[in-house]
């Protein structure tokens, strides 16, 4: 799942920066269309990977418990925001 999720930054990097290399080429309008459509296309691909992540969570094996320090912190943050 991570390894998905970091081709796919990478994938919407490298056409962010195709898309603005051609900038001088392209009128700002176009320009906007298309960071418009690298956007969108890379909300639907990102909710797509948290729909598979949410599909299989209960299929996943936890290995081991977190470190004691993790889940001393985030209790105490949890505290702090209100939600325990």
């Amino acid at each position: 799942m991570v390894e998905e999720n970091q081709e796919l930054e990478q994938e919407l990097i490298k056409r962010v920066e195709n898309t603005i290399e051609k900038v001088n080429s392209i009128n700002q309008e176009k320009l906007k269309l298309e960071l418009n459509k690298i956007s969108t296309r890379a909300l639907e691909q990102n909710f797509s990977l948290i729909e598979h992540l949410y599909e299989n969570i209960p299929k996943m094996e936890i290995e081991k418990s977190a470190p004691k320090s993790y889940i001393k912190f985030w209790r105490a943050l949890n505290r702090e925001v209100g939600i325990i």
